[in-house]
């Protein structure tokens, strides 16, 4: 099956990014890597500024996503603590459950675009997701576009469990 398409920004809706994207204030449009783009600047060594959008995982549940951008960094300065630097992580919220947090790595100095990306597999239980993009106690800029969550793989793609009533001849 083709993969199913969650959420999409490629920043050239402004009106949409305005509505999705919070908080208000946080971030500049700028150019991207195919047309427009978001621009998240923090100035305060050690300081995190990071925009959020909220996806519905109706349907998800039991699923692999594939959680995407194209990022580009300019001057982050960042501790040697990984998860500071420039940062894209998703926020899975499941009825009944703990959130799970799933962050790809985050990206230090100056570079040119490259496109950050993560599987996830999605819990059954799954209502609701928050995407974050950003910096994360860090100073510089980073420049996002194409923020994609697709379903790229659904429970209906797993093979079946293995009958055990069927004896395995190891001979």
């Amino acid at each position: 099956a083709p993969p199913a398409l969650l959420f999409l920004d490629d920043f050239e809706d402004m009106a949409f990014t305005r509505a999705t994207w919070g908080p208000a204030g946080a971030y500049s449009f700028a150019q991207g890597r195919s047309g427009g783009g978001i621009r998240v600047v923090q100035s305060a060594p050690g300081g995190s500024l990071l925009i959020n959008a909220s996806v519905d995982l109706a349907g998800a549940g039991g699923c692999t996503v594939a959680f995407s951008a194209h990022m580009r960094t300019e001057k982050v300065e960042a501790d040697d603590d990984p998860r500071t630097g420039a940062a894209l992580y998703l926020r899975i919220h499941s009825r009944g459950g703990p959130n799970e947090v799933h962050a790809l790595p985050a990206a230090e100095g100056s570079r040119d675009w490259w496109n950050a990306g993560i599987l996830i597999a999605v819990p059954a239980e799954a209502e609701s997701a928050d995407l974050y993009a950003g910096l994360e106690g860090s100073a510089g800029r980073v420049i996002i576009d194409n923020v994609r969550l697709e379903i790229v793989r659904t429970p209906a793609d797993f093979p079946p469990p293995r009958d055990p009533a069927i004896p395995i001849d190891k001979a």
